[in-house]
């Protein structure tokens, strides 16, 4: 150790003995040389501080870009049954990174809820437990004014036109319809069986949510020479009271509201029939529809399209659809949904509105069987 002391305290002497030896020219080189040393690094720390750092940035993670915040909340609101780690994934596919935490705020920002589906076994309303599915579900859009517009009537109106004195004559038997009867046709539309069976002697009141439907039905009744007294209205808050024999409800004009809404219509009816009186719907068949489901169609009529993309959701019960016209070289795109039913949900929904008795039938009034893709069911009060 000593010897170590002794050979460092030499080299320190030695050290200054050269520098005492260095001249004053020597000296003043070897100072100039580290100034133009500094100067060069700190130029060159300018320049990377200036080209290449990056700006200082705040707390937290840096917000995703407007497409992603746009695409996140798209997916969240066309498949409402899809949550935050569901749309993650499918981004992550899509080779976008982010967390799945950045997804859930985002829907979180937005006011989409991330309800708990509880799982087999827990109540309705309990709290899940630790790890159980959350999905967003959020109220699907409907178009009513771009849905039922005259767009509508020229696809549909031939075709339906076509069977009005065939689903008259179905209603007048299954309902035990007579001429003098009171009938209210529910959501009426054009007036095609209204305007039927007003010609077949009973007094008729069609009550539909769309102007341009009723227009037509006036006039296609002034046509005929039958009387109908058509009413712009909302079958949620009918202004009648115990007034009639008979109220039908045909081609699926029940379901595009939510089950609050849906019940409220089946108490509107049962209020304003008469003691002994019937109700019938015609509708889509759940277990029909779901077993043959197609998620595309097309109609086409002179060139022109109706192309209907769509999707059933099992925790609604609704088939919610992007529909697309083409007409006259112009496009629109028109979102609606439909609540669908089997015939057991329905009965026990209408029996709790105070029907007392309900008869399901399938098409044509025949037996309603799995795969019957419509149903008729007959409510008595």
């Amino acid at each position: 150790m000593s010897l170590r002391s002794a050979y460092l305290a030499m080299l320190r002497v030695f050290g200054w003995l050269a520098l005492l030896a260095h001249s004053d020219r020597a000296k003043d080189a070897e100072i100039l040389i580290l100034r133009h040393q500094v100067t060069l690094l700190r130029w060159h720390a300018d320049l990377v501080r200036r080209r290449w750092t990056c700006p200082r940035r705040g707390p937290g993670r840096p917000r995703p870009a407007q497409a992603i915040h746009a695409l996140v909340l798209e997916m969240a609101r066309d498949t409402p049954t899809w949550g935050y780690r569901r749309i993650h994934g499918e981004l992550t596919g899509l080779g976008h990174t982010l967390a799945p935490s950045t997804v859930w705020q985002i829907l979180k920002d937005a006011g989409i809820d991330q309800v708990v589906v509880a799982p087999r076994g827990c109540q309705s309303g309990t709290r899940s437990p630790a790890g159980s599915r959350r999905t967003a579900v959020t109220e699907p859009a409907f178009d009513v004014e771009g849905m039922f517009d005259e767009d509508y009537l020229y696809f549909y109106a031939g075709l339906l036109d076509a069977r009005g004195d065939a689903e008259a004559e179905l209603i007048w038997r299954l309902l035990e319809v007579e001429p003098g009867m009171e009938v209210l046709d529910l959501a009426c539309g054009h007036g095609r069986i209204a305007n039927d069976l007003a010609a077949r002697g009973c007094r008729v009141t069609g009550l539909d949510a769309t102007p341009l439907f009723l227009e037509r039905a006036r006039r296609d009744a002034t046509a005929r020479g039958v009387a109908v007294a058509y009413v712009e209205g909302d079958m949620r808050g009918l202004p009648w009271s115990g007034r009639f024999d008979r109220v039908i409800n045909w081609f699926s004009s029940f379901g595009y509201f939510n089950d609050a809404g849906n019940r409220r219509v089946l108490t509107e009816v049962a209020r304003v029939l008469k003691p002994g009186g019937r109700f019938a719907l015609e509708m889509n068949n759940r277990d029909g529809v779901i077993r043959r489901f197609q998620p595309a169609s097309v109609d086409e009529r002179d060139g022109d399209l109706l192309i209907d993309r769509r999707r059933f959701e099992p925790l609604t019960g609704r088939i919610v659809t992007q529909r697309t016209v083409v007409r006259g070289g112009r496009v629109r795109h028109i979102p609606y949904f439909v609540r669908m039913f089997t015939f057991t949900e329905l009965r026990d929904w209408l029996l709790d509105a105070g029907f007392t008795s309900v008869e399901g039938y399938g098409e044509d009034g025949g037996l309603l069987a799995l795969d019957s893709r419509r149903m008729i069911i007959v409510a008595h009060d």
